[in-house]
């Protein structure tokens, strides 16, 4: 399990020195009996990713190495694309409102058409 988490992300010694207060000895006994302590399986599928290590709900989505978010669908999101969601919401919101406003305004002059005609 070890072994697994720490392939393509550290070397034994660069974890030991991405960790700092874990010696090389204490790592390379982790990977010679391809084990270590589960926060530190936790920390290094997160470093790979692996998102579903925080929530369940994250379940498939993961980070790349590039920095983008990717959906289970392999759809990528840059902290650009995250960060504009709040401006497509209140743009959402002003324009729904909008079309309210229109559809009152159309009830409004329907009602005066018909007064109009009706006198």
């Amino acid at each position: 399990m070890f072994r697994e988490a720490l392939l393509g992300l550290f070397t034994v010694p660069g974890l030991s020195d991405y960790l700092g207060d874990v010696s090389l000895r204490t790592v390379q006994r982790w990977h010679a009996n391809n084990a270590a302590p589960n926060a530190v399986i936790k920390l290094l599928q997160c470093l790979a990713g692996d998102l579903s290590i925080i929530n369940p709900g994250w379940q498939g989505w993961r980070i790349g190495r590039d920095g983008l978010l990717y959906n289970p669908d392999g759809q990528a999101f840059s902290t650009g694309h995250v960060q504009a969601i709040v401006y497509q919401r209140q743009l959402t919101r002003h324009l729904k409102n909008q079309v309210r406003g229109f559809e009152q305004e159309r009830r409004h002059f329907d009602f005066m058409t018909i007064s109009a005609n009706q006198g």
